[in-house]
């Protein structure tokens, strides 16, 4: 990650964050010891974070400078950009207020977004696992560790992003 930070929070678990002007998030895990990595790639709505918030909620805001603002619920991403209503891509200040509605600074003025609900990701979908040699649509599928590669396809509907928008991260057992 780059070492220049933008700007600094701590949520409730004592995780802190950094935003950083190119190369997205970078979270110290003060209970593992270990940093965490987040960009575009994971679902960040841009690189160039300009400011970051911790909900009473727990749900992390992120605002950037051409991305839009991005919400993360300890799952996922959610994009809000100025097509979904924000004043401009590009957020440099959150505030939350004694109601739990959250403000956001942005070049064309002060915008209010709703009082966020309780971060409940949607619920996934297995559609199928797909190997080299077949399709599967069993919910449990095993197969060799020598098998070449692995493509899983999943399905979610969620009605707060959109579907170019949402990125899911799930870890396989």
């Amino acid at each position: 990650a780059d070492s220049r930070i933008t700007t600094i929070a701590q949520d409730d678990d004592g995780n802190i964050w950094y935003g950083h002007p190119t190369s997205g998030l970078s979270v110290y895990r003060t209970g593992r010891g270990k940093w965490d990595y987040y960009t575009t790639k994971d679902g960040l709505c841009g690189n160039r974070v300009s400011d970051i918030m911790v909900a009473e909620s727990g749900q992390v805001w992120i605002g950037t400078e051409r991305g839009g603002a991005s919400v993360y619920d300890g799952t996922t991403f959610q994009t809000i950009r100025h097509e979904d209503g924000l004043g401009a891509d590009a957020v440099s200040v959150f505030y939350e207020d004694p109601d739990g509605t959250i403000w956001g600074g942005t070049p064309s003025g002060v915008v209010r977004l709703r009082k966020p609900e309780s971060p409940v990701p949607p619920t996934i979908q297995l559609i199928n696992v797909e190997t080299e040699r077949e399709v599967r649509s069993a919910s449990t599928v095993s197969m060799s560790s020598r098998t070449p590669s692995l493509s899983i396809n999943l399905g979610a509907i969620s009605y707060k992003t959109r579907p170019e928008g949402m990125v899911f991260r799930y870890r396989l057992a």
